[in-house]
């Protein structure tokens, strides 16, 4: 299967339960500098995440599964591939 960094974040953000605005704040309190309407571009599967915005986000979400006690699911970007 070929890795698809933005079904990876859409997989993550639902399995997560989150909304897009979820994502979002985790990604600004990591530091990432997209605005709201950049994230739901890439949730609604418009537009790719770009490996910096992939790995912001996968950390985001990894980190919320760590602290529900689970793995992390979201697989880093070289992992994929």
């Amino acid at each position: 299967m070929t890795f698809d960094p933005g079904r990876e974040i859409r997989d993550g953000v639902h399995d997560a339960g989150w909304t897009d605005t979820d994502l979002w704040i985790a990604s600004i309190a990591l530091g990432g500098s997209l605005d709201l309407g950049d994230v739901i571009a890439i949730t609604a599967g418009d537009r790719p995440p770009t490996r910096r915005q992939y790995d912001v986000f996968a950390v985001a979400l990894n980190e919320h599964f760590a602290d529900l006690g689970h793995d992390h699911p979201v697989p880093a970007w070289d992992g994929g591939s």
